[in-house]
């Protein structure tokens, strides 16, 4: 019974996350087109990989750093 619960779970994650990305997505295009930027969706796509970039960027460097020390006590 856990499990199923987990994999719903899980699966309406899933869901929030996809509907939430295409929100933003939507909001980044119509704001990049309100002010006439050419290609607005493609632009859109990459300030949204610059924001989740930088959103996740001080978890990427504490795994980096503890890799380095991994490496380094071996």
């Amino acid at each position: 019974m856990l499990v199923i619960n987990t994999i719903s779970c899980i699966h309406l994650l899933g869901i929030f996350s996809q509907l939430f990305m295409t929100f933003m997505l939507q909001v980044l295009k119509n704001g990049l087109q309100a002010v006439h930027v050419p290609y607005s969706y493609g632009f859109a796509i990459i300030l949204l990989t610059i924001l989740v970039k930088l959103a996740t960027f001080p978890l990427s460097k504490q795994q980096v750093r503890n890799s380095i020390k991994l490496i380094c006590f071996l």
